[in-house]
């Protein structure tokens, strides 16, 4: 049995410096992933997202360039 099993887990409250410490820690991520993006846009790399289900570009896919494969290895 696990600590979320048990009865006790549900009422306990999350104490506020877990929820301060969780929000700095998304707030470092978002800031970090906005900064990858924006350099991706500028380089001209499309982003990627999910949305219900479905993979769309932040790019038009004829403006986007191919992906570059390396030659396969001779054997």
């Amino acid at each position: 049995m696990t600590d979320a099993d048990s009865p006790q887990a549900a009422e306990a409250p999350i104490p506020s410096d877990v929820h301060a410490r969780r929000a700095d820690i998304l707030r470092i991520g978002n800031r970090a992933a906005a900064a990858v993006q924006a350099s991706n846009r500028q380089r001209g790399i499309a982003n990627w997202y999910s949305l219900r289900g479905c993979l769309v570009s932040d790019m038009p896919l004829a403006a986007s360039p191919p992906a570059s494969r390396p030659p396969p290895a001779a054997t």
